[in-house]
């Protein structure tokens, strides 16, 4: 008798636990509609930067989240090199093609080094390289010109070139100093924007 009305708990439990790994269903924001705002004056931080980024159309959040993308995001078993022995990165894909990495996007250094089958859809992310067409980080997209990225963001705390002889604009968090973006120009055009999260 015990055991019959311990089967519908046990049988919720279940269900509960499952579906907690199911990110939802996330509207898409049209590029018309995306919010985009002038650099706040005292800087950077993560937090608005995430406001006003854009990934195939949906606005993504701080702390970043599989979850908080939307269940048109997936994340594949890819790893991704890293220079930082603690830590792994794996490709995002898009949850309907897993052949398609999503858009080109990377989720990086998940939960510093946690093994592929322990990432959950709540382990915040560290990092980001946004890398093609389908991103927009305040208005910013691939190939805008760098002054467009000079409006978009201010004056970079620190320009470089890197042996490649492409451009590295280099963003401070305004809470820490810590460098936390960076944009990265091939012939003054956008290439990648990597957000250290």
């Amino acid at each position: 008798m015990k055991i019959k009305k311990l089967i519908p708990l046990l049988l919720a439990a279940v269900c509960l636990t499952a579906c907690a790994q199911i990110p939802p269903v996330k509207e898409t924001v049209p590029p018309e509609q995306q919010k985009i705002i002038a650099p706040p004056d005292e800087g950077w931080t993560a937090d608005e930067l995430m406001s006003v980024a854009y990934l195939n159309g949906i606005q993504l959040e701080y702390p970043l989240t599989l979850r908080s993308m939307g269940s048109g995001v997936s994340l594949t078993d890819t790893e991704f090199f890293s220079d930082n022995e603690d830590s792994t990165s794996y490709i995002l894909c898009d949850a309907d093609d897993s052949s398609s990495l999503l858009l080109g996007t990377l989720l990086a250094d998940v939960d510093f080094g946690k093994e592929y089958s322990q990432i959950t859809v709540d382990d915040p992310a560290v990092n980001i390289i946004f890398y093609n067409e389908f991103f927009s980080v305040n208005g910013i997209k691939k190939e805008s010109s760098a002054d467009d990225v000079i409006k978009a963001f201010g004056e970079p705390d620190m320009i470089t070139e890197n042996e490649y002889r492409r451009k590295i604009y280099s963003y401070n968090d305004s809470k820490s100093g810590d460098e936390f973006m960076t944009v990265v120009l091939n012939d003054d055009k956008v290439l990648t924007i990597e957000v250290k999260l």
